[in-house]
């Protein structure tokens, strides 16, 4: 943010130097414990098997946007946990919900997306919540099909609560629980789904961390994507992780 303000700015990196006590204080405030996530559930006591590691923490600073973009840093340092599945291939595509929101998560609109992502020349389309009850599995294959024969990948979004999550946005009550969750993901491969986006994570304790790992060891399994977005603290605020989730793999 300091970054892109300075640039609008026109400043120059020098300027930015004296902000750099503002983002180690920002780092150290990331891991004060925050007991009321996760609806209260789960413990805020760190845990390790000994003899044990810690993740490495990188700054990238630059005269511009592009080296921030561009690093690979955090990936080189980072060793991968799982041989991937297969080669995954990222994509660009297009979202319907970043403009119209829930309501329109409909299979006439998310057709309409589909003829679009196609048109602009990208591969995908992201159909987010709601697509359960709103559109329904056997319209999602129909969509996936119709895709298909343009070009065209589906993710699909899922909600990731158990517990610890009262939004209420569907698909509900699939990528908490192991069998439910292979079950839907075997039923996504089936219908050439390429990925999933897993949304409003309660937070940053030990169960959440080990949930993100649990979700991506499947998705891996079944070849599928996984994306995630954003999780909210107790104070109601918007936190995105920041978390080497794809060198998982």
């Amino acid at each position: 943010l300091i970054q892109a303000l300075a640039k609008n700015r026109n400043q120059t990196i020098e300027d930015l130097l004296p902000y750099l006590d503002l983002v180690a204080t920002a780092i150290a405030a990331d891991i004060v414990p925050m007991t009321g996530e996760n609806n209260g559930n789960g413990t805020t006591a760190p845990g390790i098997s000994l003899l044990g590691e810690t993740p490495w923490r990188t700054i990238t600073i630059g005269e511009t946007l592009a080296p921030i973009v561009a690093t690979t840093i955090p990936f080189d340092l980072v060793k991968p946990k799982y041989e991937a599945s297969k080669e995954y291939q990222y994509t660009k595509g297009s979202w319907s919900w970043i403009i119209k929101m829930d309501n329109n998560t409909t299979f006439p609109v998310q057709k309409q997306y589909i003829d679009f992502s196609a048109s602009m020349g990208y591969e995908t389309i992201l159909i987010d919540a709601l697509w359960d009850t709103q559109i329904g599995k056997e319209k999602i294959a129909e969509l996936a099909e119709y895709g298909a024969k343009k070009g065209i990948g589906l993710y699909l979004w899922y909600n990731s609560n158990g517990y610890w999550n009262d939004a209420p946005q569907g698909p509900r009550g699939k990528m908490d629980n192991p069998t439910i969750r292979r079950q839907e993901m075997a039923w996504m491969k089936s219908i050439g789904v390429k990925g999933i986006k897993v949304d409003f994570f309660g937070g940053d304790k030990q169960v959440t961390m080990k949930l993100y790992e649990d979700i991506l060891t499947d998705a891996n399994d079944f070849g599928l994507i996984f994306s995630t977005v954003v999780h909210y603290q107790e104070d109601g605020s918007v936190c995105i992780p920041i978390l080497p989730l794809v060198k998982l793999f």
